[in-house]
């Protein structure tokens, strides 16, 4: 019987749900993919798991690649690439190096994905931008159906909130950030070719929806599934004690794109009382010693997830100030601990917040935008509060369960797949 070729270097918990989404519809016949560590699968995989506790990257690099649960459908999977990947960016920190690692590995997948449709075996193929597309092109060769899975908003739109704003600012951007950036024109016109040849696209927000359609994608053939929650170990929400300083935290790269300078600069000026600031994540961007030493701001960098984790269930709003981001799983996670959210409107997460209830949008860019909207949290009060519960209420409706069943519904909706038996 023949089935779905589902095909993607990516194995962060999103491409994870997809694959188990469409294997639990029996409809997956082979996932080809990046290094995913299952313990009990080989004996590669069992040494791996020995050698970790002795080992903090390798055990932080399997805990990342960890299936998230017990899969039946043939794995085939891509570690040397991944293992040369992480040498270079972890080990060596040669962020270039690892970025050309990480092509050679998309364009690689695609090419090899192209040579398995060939094969007689599959009735559909399901990918993720820029890794597929000889593999699409194969499809249209074969008549077999083709569904592209889109994370990242249009390259017009990044260049507009990202390159552009920055010059605007001001901004100093890196020597390594300009390299990537011009690196990413070729790849943007790759992803062009997949949007135009794809039967369906389907985005994980209304964001990435929107700029696709805006940068030529066909609408009829664009569909939206935003992201899930995990759900799992949820624990009751922390109340703010009495008189308790307000806890803010950013999490993920202090960056440019992210938004890191708009936060700052809004603090300095607002200088609040009875409020501190915490970020978690590498810094990226050129900052000023000033920026670095403001009162009640503080940098961890780089932290273990379960750190990260227990940070969300101490603080009592979570800032994704991002100025170009296709959802930003901080989000969800944040809410899972009880966190009200600022965030922009430039992030796909944004789906999940309603204004004043469990969080605030607010607009991209703006440092003006970022001090009113902080200054709100601030005066919230005992609404505050409320709003923390109905941030975790929102994440307990949005479950990877829930993903999986729009997913499915979707894709059959599309007439991708066959209804569920």
């Amino acid at each position: 019987m023949k089935g779905i070729l589902y095909s993607t270097v990516a194995i962060h918990r999103h491409a994870q749900e997809m694959a188990r989404a469409l294997e639990e519809n029996a409809n997956l016949r082979l996932w080809h993919t990046g290094w995913l560590h299952a313990p009990e699968s080989s004996f590669f995989a069992k040494r791996l798991e020995s050698l970790a506790g002795t080992h903090p990257l390798l055990s932080k690099s399997l805990a990342r690649r960890r299936l998230a649960y017990p899969s039946r459908v043939p794995l085939r999977m891509r570690r040397a690439g991944e293992m040369g990947e992480i040498l270079c960016g972890k080990l060596l920190k040669k962020r270039l190096w690892a970025d050309r690692i990480w092509e050679w590995q998309e364009k690689s997948l695609a090419k090899e994905a192209a040579q398995f449709l060939k094969s007689g075996k599959f009735s559909a193929y399901l990918g993720l931008e820029h890794g597929t597309l000889e593999a699409i092109k194969a499809c249209k060769d074969l008549d077999i159906r083709t569904c592209l899975v889109f994370t990242s908003p249009h390259h017009a739109f990044r260049k507009k909130w990202v390159e552009d704003l920055a010059r605007e600012h001001g901004i100093p951007i890196s020597d390594e950030e300009d390299e990537l950036l011009r690196r990413g024109v070729e790849r943007d016109q790759r992803r062009d070719e997949e949007m135009e040849f794809a039967d369906l696209i389907r985005t994980n927000s209304t964001l990435v929806s929107q700029t696709l359609i805006a940068g030529g994608a066909n609408p009829k053939r664009v569909v939206s599934v935003p992201l899930g929650a995990d759900i799992h170990g949820i624990q009751p929400l922390r109340p703010r004690k009495n008189g308790e300083a307000i806890r803010f935290i950013v999490s993920g790269p202090v960056s440019l794109r992210k938004g890191a300078y708009f936060v700052l600069q809004a603090w300095k000026k607002l200088r609040p009382k009875g409020a501190t600031l915490h970020f978690y994540g590498s810094i990226q961007m050129e900052m000023r010693d000033e920026d670095k030493r403001l009162m009640g701001v503080t940098f961890y960098g780089n932290r273990p997830q379960a750190e990260v984790q227990e940070a969300y269930r101490n603080a009592h709003v979570l800032i994704f100030p991002t100025l170009c981001d296709g959802f930003g799983m901080v989000v969800p996670e944040a809410m899972v601990a009880g966190c009200a959210v600022i965030t922009t409107r430039n992030a796909g997460a944004a789906d999940w917040i309603e204004e004043e209830k469990n969080g605030w949008k607010v607009e991209a860019g703006s440092v003006t935008a970022m001090m009113e909207v902080i200054q709100k949290a601030l005066d919230a009060g005992l609404k505050l509060e409320e709003m923390r519960k109905a941030a975790q209420a929102t994440a307990k409706q949005n479950s990877w369960g829930d993903f999986r069943d729009r997913f499915v519904q979707t894709l059959t909706e599309q007439r991708f797949i066959n209804p569920p038996s």
